[in-house]
């Protein structure tokens, strides 16, 4: 069938139309390239900058939570500076001159969620004497080397070129060599460079980064703990460790309500909300849905009807219910060994300050559709 002057006309119509578009945006295409890199440059700092918040942020923390941090933040120091070697000279100080351990060392934040997976699942009382327990499982080592920087200045004596050493110049830099960390055990590998200056007359020698290599598996030696301390099954491991190297950044996505699933799944609690498990915001660090501020949602939200009753995760003591400030009407139960869960934003206390709960026991009704609980222990 013959096609129809019209639709022919159509068709070259379209075809000049494609033409002169990719003629216009055809030089375009590398400017969009350049701004979609510098937009992803942008997200990954400020991405940074959110972690560091995330790290230093004491706004939401009880006074006992921030005695369990200065306890954690000194027992990282230590840890990251308990065994640094120069060739088989003992050192005190992190030395590498491209900082590469700052990606694989613990951070207090590794040591507070291990304490609270150790709490409970071992029912081990969060304090020094566990942290002490734990340190000694995670000591960080670091391996460096000499660089001796060479600087030579360029002599010329009619058309013959030599270079000269500057003694007097010569520079030592330190550079990481071997890590064996929470986050794994690498080599690092160095190549010889040698950079001219501007004017040609200088030249500096020097050795320069080049990779690192991962020797065995990442995160070994927290999964041979995790495995042999709290006896979790393999997809378990992987959840607790991915919770555990998470908690340094302050992002959690499904990991912490998966981990609480490991949890709950091992009897240790019940789900504070029967029949509804929709989580409708995860606890960690989020843009506030009112007031626009990067801050620490301390909760998780799951929604449920009004009316829906929260019931106590564990057994336990009713420390507290009443009308508690942003939390509204609330309920907050000591299961002990340094445990406690808070239900918050309730209508009916169904429970008073001092009665004994058990496990499923209704304590609370919800008020609006979200509703939050907390275990003030973790964070």
């Amino acid at each position: 069938m013959k096609m129809s002057i019209k639709n022919k006309a159509k068709k070259a119509i379209g075809k000049k139309v494609k033409k002169i578009l990719m003629m216009v945006l055809k030089p375009l295409l590398p400017y969009v390239a350049i701004v979609l890199i510098v937009l992803l440059l942008i997200s990954w700092l400020m991405d940074g900058l959110f972690a560091s918040s995330a790290q230093a942020d004491d706004s939401e923390l009880s006074e006992v939570q921030l005695d369990v941090k200065t306890m954690c933040i000194e027992k990282a120091e230590y840890l990251n500076t308990c065994d640094i070697y120069v060739d088989k000279e003992k050192k005190n100080e992190l030395l590498d001159v491209n900082n590469l351990e700052n990606t694989k060392m613990i951070e207090w934040s590794h040591l507070s969620t291990l304490m609270t997976l150790e709490n409970l699942n071992n029912k081990k009382e969060i304090g020094q004497s566990l942290l002490n327990e734990i340190g000694e499982n995670f000591k960080s080592t670091f391996r460096y080397e000499k660089d001796t920087i060479k600087t030579e200045e360029k002599q010329t004596k009619g058309d013959k070129v030599t270079w000269k050493e500057k003694k007097d110049e010569a520079q030592t830099q330190y550079i990481l060599v071997e890590s064996d960390t929470i986050i794994g055990h690498y080599t690092y590998e160095y190549e010889t460079v040698t950079e001219v200056s501007d004017d040609g007359n200088t030249r500096v020698t020097k050795k320069k980064y080049k990779t690192e290599n991962l020797q065995g598996e990442q995160y070994e030696r927290l999964k041979d703990y995790l495995k042999t301390s709290m006896n979790l099954e393999t997809d378990d491991i992987d959840m607790c460790v991915d919770l555990v190297i998470q908690s340094s950044s302050g992002y959690y996505d499904d990991t912490i309500n998966n981990a609480y699933n490991i949890l709950i799944g091992n009897d240790m609690f019940t789900w504070p909300i029967p029949g509804y498990t929709n989580v409708t915001s995860e606890y960690g660090y989020r843009v506030h849905p009112i007031s626009g501020e990067y801050k620490l949602h301390s909760g998780v939200d799951v929604g449920a009807p009004v009316g829906t009753s929260f019931v106590a995760m564990a057994d336990g003591i009713v420390t507290k219910a009443s009308y508690n400030g942003g939390y509204g009407n609330c309920v907050i139960i000591d299961h002990g060994n340094g445990v406690t869960t808070l239900y918050a934003h309730g209508t009916n206390l169904l429970v008073k300050t001092n009665d004994r709960v058990t496990k499923g026991q209704p304590v609370l009704t919800v008020r609006k559709y979200w509703e939050f609980y907390r275990t003030t222990c973790t964070f």
